[in-house]
């Protein structure tokens, strides 16, 4: 089950779909291609942190949202073309994914301190 609620009107139109085992990787732009962390290398980024620290996102246009969700995500990989969504989408109703990735999911929660 999705961590991500569907918001099926939403979603924007899908681009053209590319076969799962030659998508490996993603584009924020054109002509900077940028490496898909894998949750290993997730793991090994984390080692040195505290672990009472917690764990916030960068917000879109500033700030940090609160991380309250872990949970596996099947995905489709490069399908979402429209500004504002990212590239990457749940599977249709029995469409297979191309990767199940690992979701974290933010909120704007208030933290007392």
């Amino acid at each position: 089950m999705p961590i991500l609620d569907d918001t099926t009107a939403l979603r924007p139109q899908r681009a053209k779909r590319h076969s799962p085992d030659t998508q490996r990787t993603y584009s924020i732009a054109p002509t900077a291609p940028a490496p898909l962390l894998t949750a290993g290398e997730l793991i090994a980024l984390l080692q040195n942190a505290d672990p009472a620290a917690p764990v916030v996102i960068r917000g879109q246009y500033g700030g940090f949202d609160c991380v309250h969700a872990v949970a596996p995500q099947p995905l489709r990989l490069n399908v979402n073309s429209h500004d504002g969504f990212g590239p990457h989408d749940l599977p249709d109703d029995g469409e297979p994914a191309d990767i199940v990735a690992v979701a974290i999911e933010c909120g704007n929660a208030r933290v007392a301190g």
